[in-house]
């Protein structure tokens, strides 16, 4: 028997090349109702599967359900496969639907290279979710997806999730190995064809909260001595709450006491030996005249975990404390850079620094504004930095060496 529980929003991969709304819509009705029972599916978002090339690329979607089917009530990742008949073909679909969204999550449709013109990559933070860290608490507005006025035509987004969970977690993964893997998936995604005629390097904009733009400046670290070409075309960052100089950490401490993850958390402390490498590496690869920088800090106090013995688990109801201070949120700029840096108070707390209540919110309304500024020279400054037919020019914009 289905459940309501229409706030959930799982990703849909594998829908055939070209499916219309409609048509995933059915599909999924068809997958899934079942003994008279509707499940109601809505489908909010299309994109192409950023992996496959060429003119037949499966689609993701974005749905939530009004009643939520009985399988989907324990775990968060299913494949199931349905026969269809085709005119007289049996056609065999095989759809994975997750609500954990690792890796990358197309949330818009930008068909080919010709509209394809702008990457933007959304990375998310410390214990959270790579589409809730972005949606509306207590409703269904996901701004990145749900609002279009803050893009220009053209520009892909992409969601990127990873895990960084804090309570029981057995991963020693730190944030240089995440960074690299992200730097990896950008290689794999963005195919770069440098020398070839007609070559138009696409720019890279990255839209990140906390943990997440340092992974972002850790990747753009990596990419700029594995993938140049990539590097090249990093053109902008809008970071929201991003610990440059470090997070309150004390509150954590206790969660990951004696776990493989305690070093991650270590790591994010002021003053820590991994933010000031990071910084003084980030500072010498990120160096293009042209590259915007957006940072949003936030202006109200958050609340921090405390062990509930009632609840019997961590909860939010310890002492509040501004966890990223503004000169850290702001630390993320290259000095020689402050001309092109924009700094943006919200007065949220660290976790809805991210969020915003609808289309009309003045605070996403003021954002749309500085990206509406940045899209704007976003193609003509990346390709400036490479010579004709897309080869790197003599003498032109150079990644500095480290010492």
């Amino acid at each position: 028997m289905p459940s309501s529980d229409a706030y959930t929003t799982y990703r849909v991969s594998g829908l055939p090349p070209n499916v219309t709304f409609d048509q995933a819509k059915w599909i999924l009705e068809a997958f899934f109702d079942s003994d008279g029972v509707a499940t109601e599916p809505k489908v909010h978002s299309l994109g192409l599967d950023p992996f496959d090339f060429g003119r037949n690329v499966d689609m993701i979607a974005t749905v939530t359900f009004s009643q939520t089917p009985a399988e989907f009530l324990e775990g968060d990742c299913w494949v199931r496969e349905k026969v269809f008949t085709n005119e007289d073909d049996l056609v065999s679909l095989v759809l994975t639907i997750d609500t954990k969204f690792d890796g990358f999550t197309p949330i818009n449709t930008v068909k080919d290279d010709e509209d394809h013109k702008i990457d933007c990559i959304v990375v998310s933070g410390l214990s959270s979710h790579p589409f809730g860290s972005w949606k509306q608490r207590g409703g269904h507005f996901m701004w990145l997806r749900d609002a279009s006025t803050w893009r220009s035509p053209g520009v892909r987004v992409l969601l990127y999730g990873y895990d960084t969970s804090l309570v029981r977690s057995e991963s020693f993964q730190d944030i240089d190995d995440i960074g690299q893997k992200l730097g990896d998936f950008i290689t794999a995604i963005r195919h770069t064809r440098t020398g070839e005629i007609n070559y138009e390097p696409r720019p890279l904009v990255f839209i990140a909260h906390s943990l997440g733009g340092l992974v972002v400046k850790e990747a753009i670290c990596r990419l700029a001595h594995k993938d140049e070409t990539n590097a090249r075309c990093v053109y902008g960052l809008i970071f929201f709450g991003v610990p440059n100089l470090g997070i309150r950490t004390q509150h954590w401490l206790p969660m990951v006491d004696n776990q493989p993850n305690m070093n991650l958390v270590h790591n994010l402390e002021p003053g820590s030996l991994y933010l000031r490498s990071l910084h003084d590496r980030f500072c010498r690869v990120f160096t293009s005249p042209t590259s915007r920088v957006v940072s949003v800090y936030e202006t109200v106090k958050s609340k921090t975990a405390k062990w509930d013995e009632g609840l019997g688990r961590w909860a939010l109801n310890g002492p509040t404390e501004v966890l990223v201070p503004r000169d850290s949120a702001q630390g993320s700029c290259p000095p020689e850079l402050n001309h092109n840096h924009s700094s943006l108070a919200m007065n949220q707390n660290h976790s809805d620094l991210p969020k915003f209540r609808g289309p009309h919110d003045s605070d996403y309304r003021l954002l749309a504004r500085y990206l509406h500024n940045l899209w704007k020279n976003a193609v003509v400054d990346v390709q400036s930095r490479f010579g004709p037919e897309g080869y790197f020019p003599k003498g032109g914009v150079k990644l500095r060496e480290g010492k």
